[in-house]
């Protein structure tokens, strides 16, 4: 297991997930498909696929389109050297769930030098998302080097250079964890 992550060094790699594009996109060919057998065999449903399906090929393409250019953004950021940093041990972790989850509870979240952190395990996004129970690096004991940029169009934090550092530090509160559980 490494106890680095770098995408500064090669930007090139900070690149939109198409495989991901490519679910939708095939979801959006079948209805396609669906709607016009629908159509011509005069299936009770095939009015209503024909009001749904422009409406998810548009909106794929639209969401697609959006997080793709964001991608793209954030890798001109590093390329531009538009990068904070910040070092020092963890002033909160809270472990992210192996699986990911429909809301962010399940995301891992810390916070190092004022600056929170948060990401969660089956997310989709251009900078370091590996949460603890995944063979993540960051743990509460962790003291860090974090390099990130702002992502124009979610505004959050993207990661894009993650050094784990020697000697570990006293481990941090879970400032999620409530009384009782």
């Amino acid at each position: 297991m490494t106890n680095s992550f770098d995408l500064i060094t090669h930007p090139d790699q900070i690149q939109p997930d198409f495989a991901f594009y490519s679910i939708f996109l095939t979801a959006g060919a079948v209805l396609v498909v669906l709607t016009a057998i629908a159509a011509r065999q005069r299936w009770r449903i095939h009015k209503n696929l024909l009001f749904f399906t422009p409406v998810w090929v548009i909106l794929s393409i639209v969401l697609l389109a959006l997080d793709a250019r964001d991608t793209l953004q954030v890798r001109s950021l590093v390329k531009q050297g538009d990068i904070h940093t910040v070092e020092g041990c963890l002033s909160s972790f809270h472990s992210g769930l192996a699986e990911g989850s429909k809301t962010s509870s399940g995301d891992e979240r810390w916070s190092v030098a004022s600056e929170d952190f948060a990401y969660g395990a089956g997310e989709v996004r251009p900078g370091y998302h590996l949460v603890e129970e995944n063979e993540g690096i960051v743990h509460a004991t962790s003291r860090v080097r974090v390099s990130f940029v702002l992502s124009p169009y979610y505004g959050r934090k993207e990661i894009v250079r993650l050094i784990v550092l020697r000697p570990s530090c006293p481990s941090a509160p879970d400032r999620n964890q409530t009384s009782g559980s």
